[in-house]
């Protein structure tokens, strides 16, 4: 406000200090505002930046540091102490592990050659996670005791990369190791954000098989009895895949009636869930899949 009749000859200055009781770090920031008419007023907003601001800070601004003259300076300046409080990012972010692009069951079949993923998304836009600050890798490998050593895995490993979150893509870690012999794992991960709150209390822990010998198998077919659909959980162990797929249903009698060709279906080694949807009009009675 100017209280007085005279009128500035120029625009103010208006600076900013900003203090952090917790981190003890100063900043401070200057800009321009249309000076105050004579017995009027103007109106301004500071904006404030408060990342890494976390607890309390003192607030001074200052109309005018001494370069315009006036005949008082005393009243141009307010400090505000423990004024502004930044609250911390303590949400936790979300993190999902999958192995060769999909999530897998304990005690599930997997390549002795594994791509595993970590993605974390975190609610806060503001401060990306760019590194793999707070990031745990742990792999049990077989072993002939019953309680085997939970092997660390350093993340600046070649078989560890990662690529660091974007405005609309989270942070992905990947951990591919190579030539794992055939056995019982235990794979354990753990994630933070860029704030380093914890994904969760617990780790991920998931365990899993790797086995050399190349072998299908139909684990269960559901819901039976049906009318409308099938399901066939198809698990594949060792390293190769099937090259072709049918299923064929046949009636009592032994005779295909009905063949199932799932062209656009990606295997992967583990347990593969094939859908089947039966021809209207399907006669009721008992058939058998091969």
């Amino acid at each position: 406000i100017n209280v007085s009749d005279q009128h500035f000859k120029d625009s103010l200055t208006v600076k900013v200090d900003l203090f952090n009781l917790q981190s003890r770090q100063f900043d401070n920031q200057q800009f321009r505002i249309q000076s105050p008419a004579a017995n009027d007023t103007t109106s301004f907003a500071v904006q404030l930046n408060t990342e890494y601001r976390t607890g309390l800070n003192d607030i001074t601004v200052y109309v005018n540091p001494e370069i315009l003259p006036e005949q008082h300076y005393d009243n141009n300046n307010i400090a505000l102490f423990t004024f502004l409080e930044v609250l911390a990012d303590q949400q936790k972010p979300v993190m999902e592990v999958t192995i060769d692009g999909r999530q897998v069951l304990n005690n599930d079949f997997v390549s002795p050659n594994p791509v595993i993923q970590m993605r974390i998304w975190d609610e806060n836009r503001y401060v990306l996670k760019e590194t793999p600050d707070g990031i745990r890798i742990f792999l049990t490998y077989p072993c002939e005791t019953e309680n085997c050593t939970p092997t660390p895995i350093e993340l600046t490993n070649e078989d560890v990369r990662w690529e660091p979150a974007t405005a609309s893509t989270p942070f992905k870690l990947f951990f591919s190791p190579t030539g794992l012999p055939p056995g019982t794992y235990t794979l354990y991960m753990e994630g933070a954000d860029a704030r380093g709150n914890s994904s969760d209390i617990t780790p991920y822990t998931i365990q899993f098989i790797v086995s050399i010998e190349n072998q299908m198998m139909i684990s269960s077919v559901y819901p039976n009895p049906t009318n409308e659909e099938i399901n066939f959980a198809v698990t594949i162990e060792g390293n190769k895949l099937p090259e072709q797929f049918v299923i064929d249903i046949m009636d009592m009698q032994g005779r295909v009636v009905a063949s199932a060709v799932p062209a656009q279906h990606q295997f992967y080694v583990g347990t593969n869930y094939i859908n089947w949807s039966m021809p209207a009009n399907w006669p009721a009675g008992l058939y058998i899949y091969r």
